[in-house]
């Protein structure tokens, strides 16, 4: 397979024409293959088999938008997508998860694009303050790695910054009982766990808006929607 077509495991080899290829490449044929993902296999998958509930009002059908989840498990991008069908959702992800072949495959149909993380990958900040200037519906998992103990971990503030430089809403969702579901090591998922995703209203930052945030200034706005997702998880 080309290396402009499919993002590799190793970082070093992650160029700026896997980047391109992905960007560039949002038209109909990935909205086609994003639709019959889920509504083919996902659908069924989460619903019928994993008892899928949705909680809440669900995110705004246009629009830039920024939706935080907490993370648990490697279904959460799925959940995610399966508990928005009014409209595409777009994914920041480990780059790891690209090194599975099926996942490889299925991610960037998804919507999904590879991060690095643990670095200061500002390639990916510049696509994802790009797709947000595209009106696009991003999703991002800001505890940076999957829960151990379900319990909610340290946000990276960044995205609150990028919220406030585009403007853009931030919609919290709460995702629980994926682990349950497709625990660390699992391979396949377990029936009828109740897996929810529970939608917050949207928050604006209006009153940060035209602003440049202080570092201690949005760790402490990233800390109180956490704390308010954290709620979210205790309805």
């Amino acid at each position: 397979m080309s290396r402009d077509i499919e993002p590799r495991f190793d970082p070093s080899q992650i160029s700026e024409a896997d980047i391109e290829y992905q960007r560039n490449h949002r038209n109909m044929r990935n909205r086609f293959w994003y639709f019959v993902i889920g509504g083919l296999i996902l659908l069924p998958l989460f619903h019928l088999y994993l008892g899928l509930r949705v909680v809440g009002r669900k995110p705004p059908r246009s629009g830039p938008l920024l939706i935080i989840c907490n993370h648990r498990s490697n279904l959460d991008p799925f959940a995610m997508g399966v508990a928005c069908p009014h409209r595409a959702l777009t994914f920041m992800a480990k780059v790891e998860l690209f090194r599975n072949s099926l996942l490889r495959f299925l991610l960037p149909r998804w919507g999904t694009y590879p991060i690095i993380r643990q670095t200061n990958d500002v390639r990916s900040v510049r696509i994802l303050m790009q797709l947000l200037k595209q009106d696009e519906a991003v999703v991002l998992f800001p505890e940076g790695t999957r829960s151990r103990t379900g319990e909610v971990g340290p946000f990276n503030s960044g995205f609150v910054r990028i919220a406030v430089h585009q403007r853009v809403p931030i919609v919290l969702a709460a995702i629980e009982n994926t682990e349950k579901a497709l625990p660390r090591g699992g391979n396949f998922p377990v029936p009828r766990v109740g897996v929810t995703v529970t939608f917050d209203e949207p928050v604006e930052l209006h009153e940060h808006y035209g602003k440049k945030l202080a570092g201690d200034e949005a760790d402490a706005i990233a800390d109180s929607l956490r704390q308010r997702l954290i709620a979210l998880l205790s309805e």
